[in-house]
């Protein structure tokens, strides 16, 4: 009988301990990765502002400059592909795709994930990214002139180009020179 209050104390520490909050880091450790259940997700989450500007980079990736150039920055890409006097560099895993027109990148585009593809992480410093809905781009470019077509959006003078998929979420977001 002596043993029963032990057990039943063994026994309490043992269900306290199931309920009981995961300790901090320690000072110094990285943070964790994963955000709790409880933190907002969305586009200033998820994109990372200020990597694609409109009529100028992707990345780090300007227009004008060379294969050599683009390729020192994000590697050799997973696929070229030729036609005529145009090259297109596939970076899949990076959601990435540069056109080069007669050797000189010409036009960046950021892909939504999609078949090989995956989704492109950077935003614009509006806090627009692949993820944003055709509305949040509207909104946030509504004092500029837009082409507008069923499945896209074109802002030729900030040299922007949107295409969205039949559901309106954006296929992907194309940097190219302001005309």
């Amino acid at each position: 009988m002596r043993r029963l209050p032990l057990v039943f104390a063994c026994f309490a520490i043992l269900l306290s301990g199931g309920c009981a909050q995961p300790s901090a880091a320690p000072p110094g450790a990285a943070p964790s990765a994963i955000a709790p259940a409880s933190a907002p997700v969305g586009k200033f989450d998820r994109a990372q502002k200020g990597k694609i500007v409109p009529g100028t980079s992707v990345e780090g990736v300007k227009l004008g400059i060379s294969q050599a150039e683009v390729e020192k920055l994000l590697g050799k890409p997973e696929a070229v592909d030729r036609f005529s006097a145009q090259t297109y560099l596939s970076y899949y895993g990076k959601g990435l795709e540069v056109a080069l027109n007669d050797g000189k990148v010409g036009q960046i585009t950021c892909h939504a994930k999609k078949d090989q593809w995956q989704a492109y992480p950077g935003g614009t410093s509006d806090g627009l990214w692949v993820g944003s809905p055709r509305a949040d781009f509207e909104k946030a470019l509504s004092g500029e002139r837009a082409s507008s077509f069923p499945e896209a959006l074109k802002y030729a003078a900030r040299g922007l180009w949107i295409r969205f998929d039949k559901d309106g979420t954006t296929e992907s977001v194309s940097v190219l020179k302001p005309e």
